[in-house]
């Protein structure tokens, strides 16, 4: 019988995306809720719920608010890939998000829509900001980065749109979940964060690029969060 000090949780939209968790730190369970299978992992003293949410913002939000009703973890952290709209953003490299913006709605980044009935359809949402200064704090032999994701249901693979989005927005890295699981954890008033590794430069050479970073991208950047969750649940041992 293990003693339960923290229970996290982590989340990604694509199976591959947690190949690495799953390969070093097997599920010991599995509970099954609609269309959603929430597998239980033990880091140390930390019970980790992993979930594959599917790809999008609807899926992502449905899943993640159905795994903070039933299982209620403290904090909650997202991994996978993602395309890359900064030349600084190589291929493999690591971006974690410091605010996530949903790019394909009406005045997407002002927060200025007259139907923005609740905070984060338009306005930027933060990451949780202890979990980005603790975070900042981990050695990486790969090349970390922090700033704007932006998040919508379409995939980028346009030059000219990925010059767009970056002008407007100052934006690091696009996926299709980021936004809508901060989202989702700030309305529940849950400790988050999200870090993803670049498998593309979101342009015209997209599927083949990815041909050949994804898969790396995907274990670099849950093998890049386990080291942090590994030092973040001592750190917070040693504080209590």
């Amino acid at each position: 019988m293990k003693r339960v000090m923290k229970r996290i949780a982590i989340v990604s939209a694509w199976e591959p995306e947690l190949t690495y968790l799953h390969q070093y730190y097997p599920s010991e369970r599995i509970e099954k809720r609609a269309a959603w299978e929430f597998h239980f992992h033990y880091i140390n003293n930390m019970e980790v719920i992993s979930v594959i949410t599917g790809v999008g913002k609807v899926s992502c939000a449905s899943c993640v608010q159905l795994l903070i009703s039933e299982f209620h973890p403290g904090e909650l952290f997202m991994t996978g890939i993602c395309g890359s709209l900064s030349n600084k953003v190589k291929n493999g490299h690591i971006v974690v998000a410091l605010n996530a913006i949903q790019h394909d709605v009406t005045a997407a980044g002002s927060g200025e829509d007259i139907f923005n009935l609740y905070n984060g359809r338009t306005a930027p949402i933060e990451t949780t900001k202890s979990l980005v200064r603790r975070i900042k704090k981990i050695r990486s032999y790969d090349p970390i980065h922090y700033g704007t994701f932006l998040s919508g249901d379409q995939r980028i693979r346009n030059s000219e749109m990925r010059y767009l989005l970056h002008t407007v927005y100052g934006a690091l890295a696009v996926d299709q979940e980021v936004a809508a699981f901060a989202y989702v954890c700030q309305i529940n008033n849950k400790p988050f964060l999200s870090l993803k590794a670049a498998s593309d430069q979101a342009n015209d050479k997209t599927k083949e690029e990815q041909k050949i970073f994804k898969m790396l991208a995907c274990e670099r950047a849950c093998e890049h969060l386990i080291a942090f969750l590994r030092v973040h649940e001592i750190n917070v041992v040693k504080n209590r």
